[in-house]
């Protein structure tokens, strides 16, 4: 993850909304059809299946273990989603080991419309989740650009332009201790549950975007020390999808 994407992650509560448990839906957004992507991390070594571009990711002791060996770079990991048409239920085991946060994106890098193809993401922190369209949101290109300039009334503006299509959750979630981690994203709705309590709701145009063939897993820390462990990662396409409207 570029050092823009990991401050765009921490500190991007300027142009978060809160979400109100009374906004978010008690039912599941759809129901899973074909399992497209499944790994247990029980091997040595990534697999072709996953690549990193930082050697920030390595399967060890039946886990995948991701963090942070650069102080300008967060650890990414990417592999590629057989998806028909961009809706997804993921679910994955997860632990922070010292990490500050760790990130789940499901984009489509041959999108030009959005910095590095980016579509949807949720950042995870032991004090908050935050839900991200960023397809027309703050990687959507003309937004990127009005907050990475560095004029203050332009970032205000990219702020009010991203806040729709940004959501912030407060938890509490303990180093070292496992959770399970659910995300749907059906039409234009993302749903959020830790250990099968539903916490996040995100509405927002940009998810419906039809391709989101690549999986992103990013870990940020101060330290190479600092890692996220991750178990059980399996993602579905979905069928019978009730309606979103809301």
């Amino acid at each position: 993850m570029q050092p823009h994407l990991r401050l765009l992650g921490l500190t991007i509560l300027s142009c978060v909304a809160f979400a109100s448990a009374a906004d978010i839906p008690a039912q599941p957004l759809g129901t899973k059809h074909k399992l497209v992507f499944s790994d247990d991390f029980e091997r040595t070594g990534l697999g072709p299946a996953l690549k990193s571009s930082i050697p920030a990711f390595t399967v060890a002791d039946g886990l995948l273990k991701g963090r942070q060996e650069r102080a300008d770079h967060g650890g990414t990991l990417t592999a590629t989603l057989p998806l028909p048409d961009g809706n997804l239920i993921l679910e994955l085991k997860f632990r922070f080991a010292g990490a500050r946060a760790f990130g789940v994106a499901c984009d489509d890098i041959a999108y030009q419309g959005s910095h590095a193809g980016h579509i949807s993401r949720i950042m995870v922190q032991p004090g908050r989740i935050t839900l991200f369209d960023d397809k027309e949101g703050v990687m959507r290109n003309d937004i990127y650009v009005l907050r990475k300039s560095g004029d203050q009334k332009k970032l205000a503006e990219g702020d009010r332009l991203a806040e729709k299509a940004t959501v912030n959750v407060p938890v509490k979630l303990e180093q070292g201790q496992w959770y399970r981690l659910g995300l749907e994203i059906v039409g234009d709705a993302m749903r959020v549950t830790i250990d099968d309590k539903v916490i996040g709701y995100l509405k927002s145009s940009g998810l419906t975007h039809p391709t989101k063939s690549n999986l992103r897993l990013s870990v940020t820390g101060k330290e190479p020390t600092m890692e996220a462990h991750f178990d059980n990662l399996r993602i579905w396409s979905v069928t019978a999808a009730p309606s979103t409207a809301r």
